[in-house]
């Protein structure tokens, strides 16, 4: 892959010697594939020198990506590919079934948000037998790729349903949603970004990560952009082999606020449609981070 002129004279720039490491990186690593094997039907594992994913029984790291459309087990949906870390959604089903102390019996669950297919398979599988399934997508077009996949997952009890939310009646065991706004929610953090910038402060994109309360500070902190006027001192380059529960090699900039007083600015939206700013102040301490290749900054309110 041949990244942009601009791009690495950019990187260049700001990374100095570290620089050939990290386009090195991002021109050569592969992206992990990994599929998801349909209990009922695929066993033992169609494919050679493949690593578990932890958190699925079923999950399954592939060490290359063969040609799925030309496999007549996928077609017979013995397996779904799927994202590893989409499957964690098998250790979030368990834990509620403990909770319900609903194990052993049946249930009656609502994937609200179900297209592709992808979290319904997965939930015909981590459910107690006999459950029901119902997996709604509003979306016409979607709706049809949904129940083809289902079908080719040969669970009998699951209906497809192309309903509005508030137009599902009745009650369930379990909902699950799948609500598309992290996209949205990037580009609101990214014009608040741009502010702090024009305004010659810099600013770093971030969430909650952990709260210490020996300490009392919110660790805040992502994987996203950072601007270097604001770094405590000079980012390192953090070799990783996992990436948000995605195997593969390469390097992730690692940084920290410097201490003092910060301002953190977010940019939401009212019930009216309008954009709006929630501000708070707070403190940047020199407490201490995670090594996992995030910019991270422990913060006192």
């Amino acid at each position: 892959m041949m990244l942009p002129e601009d791009f690495v004279r950019q990187m260049q720039s700001l990374l100095g010697d570290d620089a050939d490491a990290f386009l090195q990186a991002a021109t050569q690593a592969d992206a992990s594939v990994s599929i998801r094997l349909n209990r009922r039907k695929a066993s033992p594992v169609p494919f050679s020198d493949t690593t578990p994913v932890p958190w699925c029984p079923y999950g399954y790291y592939l060490p290359e990506r063969p040609s799925f459309t030309l496999d007549p087990l996928f077609h017979a949906g013995a397996y779904y590919v799927q994202e590893a870390s989409s499957m964690f959604l098998w250790m979030t089903v368990q834990e509620a079934l403990r909770a319900m102390q609903a194990e052993n019996r049946p249930l009656k669950v609502l994937d609200l948000c179900a297209a592709p297919g992808g979290k319904s398979t997965l939930l015909i599988d981590a459910l107690p037998e006999g459950s029901v399934l119902v997996a709604n997508e509003i979306v016409h077009s979607r709706a049809n790729i949904l129940a083809e996949n289902l079908t080719k997952w040969g669970y009998p009890n699951v209906i497809v349903t192309e309903a509005k939310p508030e137009d599902i009646d009745g009650t369930y065991d379990l909902i699950l949603t799948d609500v598309p706004c992290s996209g949205e929610g990037d580009l609101k953090t990214c014009l608040a970004m741009k502010i702090c910038d024009l305004l010659g402060v810099g600013g770093s994109f971030c969430e909650i990560v952990v709260t210490d309360y020996e300490d009392g500070t919110i660790l805040l902190g992502h994987d996203g952009p950072f601007h270097l006027a604001i770094a405590k001192e000079k980012p390192i380059l953090r070799g990783m082999g996992l990436y948000h529960g995605k195997q593969g090699t390469g390097v992730s900039v690692e940084a920290k606020v410097r201490t003092g007083p910060i301002t953190n600015l977010n940019c939401t939206q009212t019930v009216d449609g309008k954009l709006k700013f929630i501000i708070t102040e707070a403190e940047s301490t020199d407490g201490t981070i995670m090594t996992i290749g995030n910019t991270q900054t422990p913060v006192k309110f």
